[in-house]
């Protein structure tokens, strides 16, 4: 859902399954927060402050009736008990009382949903209100093999360009090529990038994709040879000064459709100027045995931060480059850098590229793999 839409700002509550809650393997514990399986990317409400407070109250709730009631035997207790006791202590909304398992959602949802995504758009949603696309686009992204036909139906249909894209932006993320011809032709089109965002503190009106980064990384789920050339000049007409959100749409896309013909250019953008040379090694790995002062990890503001994100755009590149062959060394030489970088996450990432070597190759199933814990 977030390659096809950004989920900011808008209203919404979530349900979350007392399982989430029971570690598989384990009795008589209960877990919130960062423990309970979920992710916060997919529901954003189980990390928020009030949230974790209801986790927590729910939880002790649970753990009291099963100590009084299931001799501790938490997945023994009494569900319908627990949820009156939670809705009387304001801790639920009423309507879980009666409220049944909505999948699998019947034709009829998946084609209303489907229509209601015809007022769809790219651009950020920052307002704090309702917004029935997202949804709707849940209901569709949760049914794939039923909704393809749907959404083919509403792709062909439609008259504005707009929405023509949308619907082969979501077949192509569900692995359908309907909508290729239309994608190709808009990211030809577009003769630059239009906006983009870099990382930053900033977390309701930056750490976006733009329209066109939108667009690449669908084009790039269509995983066929004439995504290449566009996918190419996009990523040729990258410097040091794009943003960063352009370099991981193009990187994503690329690395679905990643093969050896993509090293020259890969490497001529990493021979551009301000590209590369950003990593900062720690003092401890020097030959000289140095244990001088800390170099000063690299950190973001409002505005971003230039030094970080110019880390975050030569790890990109430099590992999309090792994966697909490498150009005389180079991606390797920076990549063994950075596994001495002062920032934690380019250094375990660029390692991470190293160890699974060269051989990796896009996965065979268009759609994404997702991991999940019980």
């Amino acid at each position: 859902m977030f390659l096809i839409k950004d989920m900011k700002g808008p209203v919404y509550t979530c349900d979350m399954p007392y399982r989430c809650l029971t570690p598989k393997g384990v009795e008589g514990l209960l877990v919130t927060g960062l423990g309970a399986s979920t992710h916060r990317d997919a529901m954003t409400l189980t990390r928020m402050q009030p949230d974790l407070q209801n986790q927590g109250y729910a939880a002790g709730m649970a753990a009291a009736i099963a100590s009084w009631k299931t001799g501790g035997l938490v997945r023994e207790i009494d569900l319908k008990e627990l949820r009156k006791a939670l809705v009387k202590n304001g801790c639920l909304e009423e309507r879980v009382l009666t409220d049944c398992d909505s999948f699998p959602m019947s034709k009829e949802t998946l084609r209303k949903a489907v229509e209601t995504l015809h007022t769809l758009t790219i651009v950020v949603h920052q307002k704090r209100e309702y917004d029935d696309t997202l949804p709707a686009l849940a209901v569709v992204m949760a049914h794939p093999e039923q909704s393809i036909p749907l959404l083919k139906e509403a792709y062909s249909k439609a008259d504005k360009l707009e929405t023509k894209i949308n619907f082969a932006r979501i077949l192509a993320v569900l692995g359908d090529s309907t909508g290729k011809e239309t994608l190709l032709k808009a990211v030809d089109d577009a003769r630059d990038w239009g906006q983009g965002w870099d990382f930053s503190s900033q977390r309701e009106h930056a750490n976006s994709f733009g329209e066109v980064d939108r667009v690449v990384i669908a084009l790039g789920f269509l995983r066929t040879p004439e995504v290449l050339p566009p996918l190419i000049r996009k990523l040729e007409s990258l410097t040091a000064k794009s943003p960063l959100s352009h370099y991981k749409s193009v990187c994503l896309a690329l690395r679905l459709n990643k093969n050896e013909s993509l090293t020259q250019p890969l490497a001529r953008l990493l021979n551009k100027v301000g590209i590369t040379g950003h990593v900062q090694p720690l003092s401890y790995y020097e030959e000289s045995g140095a244990r001088g002062k800390l170099q000063e990890r690299y950190k973001i503001n409002r505005d971003g931060g230039d030094l970080l994100n110019s880390k975050f755009k030569e790890v990109l590149v430099a590992a999309l480059l090792f994966e697909c062959g490498d150009c005389n060394g180079q991606a390797r030489d920076i990549l063994e850098a950075y596994t001495q970088d002062v920032n934690g996450h380019f250094a375990a990432y660029a390692h991470l590229v190293l160890t699974r070597g060269t051989t990796m190759l896009p996965d065979s199933n268009p759609r994404m793999n997702i991991e999940t814990s019980e």
